[in-house]
C-alpha cells in the first residue's frame, strides 16, 4: 500500500509498476527459482498434514502462503515476527473489504489501527 503501490497508480505508472512485478515473477527462470524455493516447505506441509489427519484446509493453506511469501519477498523464515505480520495483514485485508466506517468496532477502524 501507498501512492506508488499498483493498485494505487493509473495509465502508464501502473502499466511500469505491472510489468516490473510480473517480470519479476512470470519469466521461466523466476519461476524456477520460487518453485526451487517453495517446494521444500510444501513437501514439509503435506507430511505434517498428512500425520496431523484432520486439518483446517484454508487456515493452514493460508498461512503456507503468507510463509512463502515471507520468504520470497522478504527473507524471512517463518516465527513469531511473520505470524505477528499475518495477524496484522489479516486484520488489514479485513479493513480493505469493509465499509469505510472510522468507528470503534468496526473492521475499518481496526484497519487503520493496524496500519498505523
Amino acid at each position: 500500500m501507498g501512492r506508488t503501490s499498483m493498485v494505487a497508480v493509473h495509465g502508464k505508472a501502473h502499466t511500469r509498476v505491472r510489468s516490473f512485478v510480473t517480470n519479476a515473477i512470470n519469466r521461466p527462470e523466476a519461476l524456477n527459482r520460487i518453485a526451487a524455493h517453495v517446494q521444500p516447505r510444501m513437501v514439509i506441509a503435506l507430511q505434517s498434514w498428512a500425520q496431523s489427519g484432520k486439518i483446517n484446509a484454508r487456515f493452514e493453506t493460508q498461512k503456507l502462503t503468507f510463509d512463502n511469501i515471507g520468504k520470497l519477498f522478504m527473507s524471512m523464515e517463518p516465527g513469531p515476527l511473520l505470524q505477528s505480520m499475518d495477524k496484522l495483514y489479516q486484520a488489514l485485508l479485513l479493513g480493505v473489504r469493509a465499509y469505510p466506517i472510522n468507528i470503534p468496532g468496526f473492521a475499518y477502524h481496526r484497519a487503520l489501527q493496524k496500519k498505523a
